[in-house]
């Protein structure tokens, strides 16, 4: 488990705030294996999944979309190229649905 605060540059809005925690998360990833990220939401999915990235690189949060683009590339060249984002339902309240929506190793 991993926690991360930090403040969202420019305005505060939740693609934002995910954006920036998605950019912090890229930073910590040093050694060269199978990382998973997951992800609760579906514009970041999206905007990573998109073969063309100028819709979300040319909008509104363009600017963070450049550095977690711009990171995903380093990490890439540098051999670190097997990270896979999954997307998670947002908002699990009980153990049950942790469990029900795969977000914890007890399976």
């Amino acid at each position: 488990m991993a926690y991360f605060h930090c403040k969202v540059p420019g305005r505060q809005t939740v693609p934002r705030a995910e954006l920036t925690a998605l950019d912090r998360t890229l930073k910590c990833i040093r050694a060269n294996r199978t990382w998973t990220i997951y992800i609760d939401a579906q514009y970041v999915i999206n905007g990573l999944a998109a073969d063309d990235r100028s819709f979300y690189l040319l909008g509104f949060n363009g600017d963070l979309w450049q550095l977690v683009c711009s990171k995903t590339a380093a990490l890439k060249g540098k051999g670190i190229a097997d990270i896979n984002f999954i997307k998670v339902k947002s908002h699990v309240n009980t153990a049950e649905e942790w469990i029900f929506y795969g977000m914890t190793a007890d399976m």
